[in-house]
């Protein structure tokens, strides 16, 4: 019922009347509804099967059967009644069989009609009450009038309260620009002190002398050099002819092979010229009488000469400083008083005390260097306890590249690769692809990140070079690390494996069991594991080992102690294809091969991996393992390490070989066991790590 049933308009005034009226049409829809039944759908059960109307969702419908049970189905809105099931069922004389969950929706059903009769019993009130309150509304309007009054009223004092307040920031307004008009005075004032200032030097400049166009003509001579070069200012031409004669001084440095002479020392019957203190030349005798005799007491002559070009020293951090000197310490008869002894200085701490024999020596000292400028002295004493001193300046430069791209990768297309240079200077960075340079950088800032574009590469692997130049006066130039980055180029098109072997980074000649480390990365394009071998050559082209893996296509690292010497080819192969890499790997004084007679038991990780079909089997001489716990994963299970290829357990992770050793006596005959493990984090250091034991006897290691 709305308003227009109670012959209303919109906006009239709801009076007692209406009320009267609502109250008779209200009562006359409440009969109906107390006078309706409602009649759900029904038909036989033949009827329905044979029909194709679809219930709607939620629509029940009842089926009769033969024998007149009653049968319910309610609709899903897809389905017709034949592939509808049964919800509710009543056999002839029977009782109702009604589901759980249907039983509930009933009786939720049922409690919507008791409230329903509550609300219309209610409604009747509230339509009694409509009746007295439509009176009260009558009065009501009537206060609303008033109160609309009073609202214009305030109304009006409200508009007069934002005049005033409109009138008062006039005067804020005003008083603003009385303070920029003072702002502007005060710049005034100043711009006056600074004229003032101005005339004053002037007035300084000209009283030099009494003579003031002489002082400014002198000011202005000494401006002009001896080239007839103009400088910009008196001190930049009196700085440039500093500059000009300390490159003259070094110039000379050079051309001599040695410090320029600025002092003379006599020590005994030797006289010689020093440079900054320091012996720069031979001694020469001086011969002397004194009245009557000679001196007894034997002296001996010191040299410590420097046998570098130069002891200004240049490096960057990656090369080594090896400071070499000559050292002599003679008498008249020309015989020597032995070893010296020697002190290393750096930037004023004593970093080493040596022996120095007469003649030529170097010392490497490089590990005691700092980054930027360090001060290094040679100070050796002789047996007389005379000492020399050499002095070396050394600068270690830092220049150094570095990315955050990963080591090896997949690649396809136009790459952004980004980079990094850090050290003083402008650098030139080289960007090498398999050999051949495509690119090159100017920088001329340090330690900011950059990005050099790779044009598309030809499917397959390639190795990128990166490495920064910076030039240390006219000749030299330093050279940065060299930055390797593998890239394993692919496309829609690419049909055959790829593998990306990178370059051996470790001595050029290894000593037999030394741990030797390949980066490696394999491609197939049509598998994301494939098959490869690790294979190893002898000097003689002769196979010394072959280990099959299966292994997917992220960076892998070959990691072996086990080869013999000679020029070694380490090998990998992946169907067609092959790549390798030769080592020259000198013999070692021990003895490496594995003892095999009467072993009985041999576990080892070589040539297993976690990518394997089943990695949870092991054999060896019909002897198999059990192992538990293990997620043959990234984590744990068969593992290459900086050591070699290696079983790797976590907490829970266990294994069960099922051989007993302890089974059998073996006091007289002796038996060998031998283990190679190691723990890392242990917290817990009486937790077991391998144990074995058969009536009492055996062996248990704890972390």
């Amino acid at each position: 019922m709305d308003y227009q049933e109670l012959n209303l308009k919109k906006g009239d005034l709801l009076t007692a009347a209406h009320i009267e009226e609502g109250i008779d049409t209200v009562t006359a829809e409440v009969a109906k509804i107390k006078s309706a039944k409602i009649v759900l759908r029904n038909d036989t059960i033949a009827n329905w099967e044979g029909s194709t109307l679809i219930l709607a969702k939620g629509e029940p419908a009842i089926g009769f059967d033969e024998e007149g049970a009653a049968k319910l189905k309610i609709g899903d809105g897809k389905s017709t009644w034949s592939q509808l099931p049964y919800v509710i069922s009543k056999a002839e004389g029977g009782d109702v069989v009604i589901p759980e969950d249907i039983q509930e929706q009933m009786d939720a059903l049922n409690a919507l009609v008791n409230s329903f009769d509550t609300r219309i019993q209610n409604a009747e009130a509230d339509v009694g009450a409509a009746v007295l309150t439509a009176e009260a509304a009558e009065a009501g309007v009537e206060v609303l009038r008033q109160e609309m009054t009073a609202f214009s009223e305030a109304q009006s004092a409200a508009q007069a309260e934002i005049k005033d307040i409109v009138d008062s920031n006039a005067a804020i307004v005003e008083e603003m620009s009385n303070v920029v008009e003072a702002i502007s005075a005060i710049q005034l004032e100043q711009e006056a002190k600074i004229d003032t200032a101005n005339n004053r030097v002037d007035i300084l400049v000209s009283n030099f002398t009494d003579n003031a166009e002489f002082d400014n003509a002198e000011l202005v001579d000494i401006r002009a050099g001896y080239d007839g070069k103009t400088y910009e200012s008196a001190g930049a031409a009196v700085r440039q002819i500093g500059y000009d004669l300390n490159e003259l001084s070094q110039n000379l440095v050079n051309a001599l092979g040695k410090e320029i002479p600025d002092g003379l020392a006599y020590e005994g019957t030797k006289l010689y010229l020093t440079a900054n203190g320091e012996q720069v030349g031979d001694a020469v005798t001086v011969v002397g009488g004194s009245g009557g005799g000679g001196s007894l007491n034997q002296t001996y002559t010191m040299t410590l000469l420097n046998l570098l070009d130069s002891r200004a020293i240049t490096i960057t951090g990656d090369d080594e400083c090896v400071l070499e000197f000559s050292y002599h310490s003679i008498d008249d008869d020309g015989f020597n008083d032995g070893d010296g002894i020697g002190y290393i200085y750096v930037n004023n701490s004593l970093v080493s005390t040596l022996s120095v024999p007469q003649g030529d020596n170097s010392f490497n000292i490089t590990s005691h260097l700092s980054k930027g400028e360090n001060s290094v002295k040679i100070q050796i004493e002789n047996s007389e306890g005379s000492k020399k001193t050499l002095t070396y300046t050394v600068n270690v430069l830092v220049l150094s590249v570095t990315t955050t791209a990963p080591k090896m990768s997949l690649y396809s297309g136009q790459v952004s690769l980004p980079y990094t240079v850090t050290g003083a200077g402008s650098k030139t960075v080289h960007f090498v692809m398999d050999g051949r340079e495509i690119a090159t950088d100017t920088v001329a800032t340090s330690g900011n990140s950059r990005v050099v574009v790779i044009p598309p590469q030809v499917d397959g692997a390639h190795i990128l070079q990166i490495y920064a130049e910076v030039a240390n006066g006219l000749l030299d130039t330093i050279k940065s690390n060299v930055l390797e980055v593998g890239m394993l180029y692919h496309s829609s098109t690419t049909t055959t494996q790829a593998i990306l072997l990178m370059n051996y980074e470790g001595p050029e000649k290894v000593e037999e069991g030394a741990t030797i480390v390949f980066p490696y990365m394999v491609y197939d394009p049509f598998l994301q594991t494939t098959d490869i071998k690790l294979n190893i050559y002898t000097e003689e082209g002769e196979l010394y080992s072959s280990a099959p893996l299966q292994v997917d296509q992220s960076p892998k690292e070959w990691v072996t102690q086990d080869y013999p010497a000679g020029n070694i080819k380490f090998e990998i192969v992946c169907k067609d294809t092959t790549i390798s890499q030769i080592i020259k790997v000198e013999p070692t004084i021990f003895n490496r091969a594995i003892i095999t007679d009467s072993c009985v038991l041999d576990f080892s990780a070589r040539g297993r991996s976690n990518n394997e079909a089943n990695p949870e089997h092991w054999e060896y001489n019909g002897i198999t393992a059990e192992f538990d716990g293990f997620g043959w994963a990234n984590v744990d299970g068969w593992m290459d390490t900086k050591n070699g290829q290696t079983l790797r357990f976590l907490p829970g992770d266990t294994m069960k070989i099922n051989y007993k050793p302890f089974e059998t006596d073996f006091r007289v005959s002796g038996y060998t066991i031998e283990a190679e493990f190691e723990t890392h984090n242990v917290r817990d250091y009486d937790s077991i790590i391998i144990d074995s034991f058969n009536a009492g006897r055996g062996l248990r290691i704890k972390s």
